[in-house]
């Protein structure tokens, strides 16, 4: 049983990977530059295993529960700088905030024109709601960029809760990363789960016989229905968040996570595995850059 486990184990990690390398590839990066980050994320995970388990965590048990040697974990633990904050969350968070919090809604509950000037103004304190470690003039900046506010003489006004993320290439890996986070820390806790029902929602649905001629429209109705869904649960989470709602002597800081993506393509993704002769490789690729050519 435990050999079957391991090796299924082996096989989802090697499918995992698949994608994760191929957007390494795609960026020109080498494999050696790959295993650099991969040994500095095996220290951070083993770090945060040791203490989890109220082990001692010194470079000497970082080396052995990672396998990374002990130079190594000495030079990753004392060189490498802490990731820098990101905006991009920051930005969602207000916006969610300005879209939820009353005081800046107008009587109808919808988001109100707010004045953005000087340390003081109401946008500012819109900010400070959400965080202290980021100035209003970068959340300003950010949220004009993505065309999510309009400015006028002396307020900002919300104009959409939502933006094209793919114009912004450091977000949208921003948010991959969360996502991939998110739902491997789903999956497994749901895998690891004692209780019958599983602590974490995990839905897929898939059809794969569908007519090309209706991608349009389905791609249409996911969107439409995504972001109806999105409005819908961020109505219901702000009642129970404490910055919005607060309930005085209750206990906060629970994290709630939802995301939603859909893909659609018109032929089916085609693999190589080791195993496999190599010209296959080129027979089934190359039938697909002729169907995608018509």
């Amino acid at each position: 049983m435990i050999e079957n486990f391991n090796t299924i184990r082996h096989r989802s990690l090697r499918i995992m990977l698949r994608p994760i390398v191929r957007f390494w590839l795609r960026g020109a990066d080498s494999i050696q530059s790959f295993i650099d980050s991969l040994k500095i994320v095996f220290v951070e995970v083993a770090v945060e295993e040791l203490a989890r388990q109220n082990q001692n965590v010194n470079l000497t048990q970082i080396s052995l529960l990672s396998g990374v040697h002990r130079p190594d974990v000495s030079k990753i633990v004392k060189r490498s700088a802490p990731p820098d904050r990101s905006v991009s969350d920051v930005v969602t968070r207000v916006i969610g905030q300005w879209e939820q919090d009353s005081r800046f809604c107008a009587k109808d509950g919808k988001p109100r024109s707010l004045g953005f000037k000087g340390k003081n103004s109401e946008f500012s304190q819109l900010v400070r709601c959400v965080s202290k470690d980021v100035t209003a003039g970068s959340v300003l900046s950010a949220l004009l960029q993505r065309g999510t506010i309009t400015k006028g003489k002396d307020t900002i006004k919300l104009s959409r809760s939502t933006h094209k993320i793919t114009s912004d290439q450091i977000q949208s890996f921003d948010i991959l990363a969360r996502d991939t986070q998110t739902l491997m820390n789903a999956v497994q806790e749901n895998i690891e789960a004692s209780t019958e029902a599983s602590p974490h929602v995990h839905l897929r649905t898939e059809f794969d016989n569908i007519f090309e001629s209706d991608l349009p429209k389905i791609r249409v109705w996911l969107r439409k229905e995504c972001k109806a869904f999105h409005r819908k649960a961020r109505a219901f989470l702000s009642k129970c968040d404490k910055d919005l709602n607060d309930r005085p002597g209750e206990k906060a800081g629970a994290v709630v996570s939802l995301s939603a993506f859909g893909w659609t393509a018109e032929t089916q993704l085609s693999s190589w595995y080791v195993g496999s002769p190599l010209d296959e490789a080129r027979i089934v690729m190359g039938a697909n850059r002729e169907e995608e050519a018509v």
